[in-house]
């Protein structure tokens, strides 16, 4: 298996996260799967600015999937869990994944442009990459189609989630982000 791209360590100390983001478990011991979300706007200055990252064990990821409307659900399971994404997820492991996997959206094959959104999703166990789930960029053009298809119920609890375990404390990140809709993929 392959180490932790640095692209995942936390941008506070620059390692790779070592605690859940909810229920504090370690991540580190390679007891429990989990995965690490970074969220990015492109500036105009060519600079990746991070609107948030976490890290979830695989039990507090699936409890918030649990939260999400049915229609959420089955949404978020037709598009980012369909057989096309796990085909593309297959096709890029079997590449030069290490080298390409950050270019451009998996589903859409565009390269963030200035001012877009967009996401970085990993699977690891310990310190390593889950094996054949290379890691994945995803979109503003399949952000903007989450948040256009979610329920309100699913968008209040993400929401929620956002305001309990993200208050940015830079005055120019937390202006960038009031108006933010909070997006897990």
């Amino acid at each position: 298996m392959a180490k932790i791209p640095k692209d995942f360590y936390s941008d506070v100390d620059h390692k790779p996260f070592t605690h859940c983001k909810v229920c504090d478990c370690r991540l580190d011991d390679g007891k429990m799967p989990y995965v690490v979300e970074k969220a990015y706007k492109r500036t105009e200055e060519g600079e990746d600015l991070t609107l948030f990252e976490m890290a979830l064990c695989i039990m507090c990821a699936q409890e918030q999937v649990a939260k999400m409307s049915t229609e959420s659900r089955a949404f978020l399971q037709r598009s980012l869990m369909g057989e096309e994404l796990m085909k593309r997820r297959a096709a890029l492991t079997e590449e030069d994944w290490e080298s390409n996997w950050k270019k451009e959206c998996l589903l859409t094959n565009k390269t963030p442009k200035i001012n877009d959104e967009y996401h970085i999703v990993g699977q690891f166990l310990g310190d390593e990459l889950l094996e054949d789930q290379s890691p994945y960029l995803i979109g503003a053009d399949i952000i903007e189609h989450i948040q256009e298809n979610l329920s309100v119920e699913t968008k209040e609890e993400w929401d929620n989630f956002g305001r309990q375990f993200y208050g940015p404390e830079d005055p120019q990140l937390k202006a960038l982000l009031e108006d933010h809709q909070f997006v897990f993929v």
